[in-house]
């Protein structure tokens, strides 16, 4: 999870960066369509359901805590510590931190599209270069 929260702040601030200068994330812009937001997080959904299920056999003796499968699927060509366990370089920590990140692009860059344009029509945004009319208290 602290990739997947850590990537909407990423996200969030690149965002930022790159609006105006980006055609679809003008402040007209529709930005990332839903239908590829959706498919990018559905990896990490995936993900957790794969080791939710894994989890009924037991917290260390499920499927996704060995990856026999990841094993058979590689032909064993990596070190044993990248199968097994979520240590940091294991599989599953890098599974986990590639699907955290994809699932925040796509729901950052589907969403803040559409806060934008809600503020702009709610006039909270009046000049072109975007600074706030007044303070919100």
């Amino acid at each position: 999870m602290v990739s997947f929260y850590g990537g909407w702040f990423l996200f969030a601030l690149l965002y930022g960066l790159l609006r105006g200068r980006v055609r679809g994330l003008r402040p007209v812009g529709r930005g990332l369509p839903w239908q590829a937001a959706l498919l990018l997080m559905l990896p990490m959904a995936v993900d957790g359901i794969t080791h939710m299920i894994s989890d009924l056999w037991g917290v260390t003796a499920g499927f996704r805590q060995s990856n026999a499968w990841l094993v058979v699927l590689t032909g064993n060509l990596l070190p044993p510590t990248f199968y097994a366990g979520d240590a940091w370089g294991s599989f599953n920590s890098l599974a986990r931190l590639a699907t955290g990140l994809l699932a925040a692009f796509g729901l950052i860059f589907w969403l803040l599209p559409f806060v934008d344009r809600s503020l702009r029509r709610a006039g909270s945004f009046t000049r072109e270069d975007d600074q706030p009319q007044g303070v919100i208290e």
